[in-house]
């Protein structure tokens, strides 16, 4: 399933069991679903779990005039500002895209519809995500580094 979805921007949430018994979540944003959960399940000795996948429109992105790599980094974080989240936002380990929420799904709703992103698909079976064993490292280097040059070129 994940790898159908490959190429369609997405908003992921990450859970952990081992994230301060769970509270963390992590948030972000991808083409490549089943690319990206890989190093999170080699490199965190818990288990990493999606907890849902928003697949969004890239017409409603379009019309925005927003890049998919600037949501997590950049929109969410003012949102969050706006709304008087802040909060909820930390940083860990040099990324910004952890939060404290006890419904994080019901939180990237209220930004979704507040920015007026349109969400073509949702799911939250971490089933249909299985880690993908043949992980290209280049692509997801070259999808941090696109975000990247978006964080610095707003700074």
């Amino acid at each position: 399933m994940s790898h159908i979805l490959d190429g369609k921007p997405v908003w992921y949430i990450l859970s952990s069991e081992g994230w301060n018994g769970g509270a963390i979540v992590k948030h972000g944003t991808t083409f490549h679903v089943s690319r990206r959960k890989d190093p999170y399940a080699t490199s965190n000795p818990y288990k990493v779990a999606y907890k849902r996948v928003f697949v969004l429109s890239q017409g409603s992105l379009d019309r925005l005039g927003i890049h998919l790599y600037a949501l997590d980094s950049i929109h969410f974080p003012s949102w969050l500002n706006k709304k008087g989240l802040a909060g909820t936002h930390c940083k860990l380990g040099g990324g910004n895209e952890f939060y404290i929420h006890p419904d994080p799904v019901a939180l990237a709703h209220a930004f979704f519809a507040d920015i007026g992103i349109v969400v073509t698909e949702e799911i939250d079976d971490d089933e249909q995500f299985p880690i993908n064993g043949d992980v290209s490292t280049k692509v997801l280097l070259k999808e941090d580094k696109a975000r990247e040059q978006i964080i610095k070129s707003r700074e």
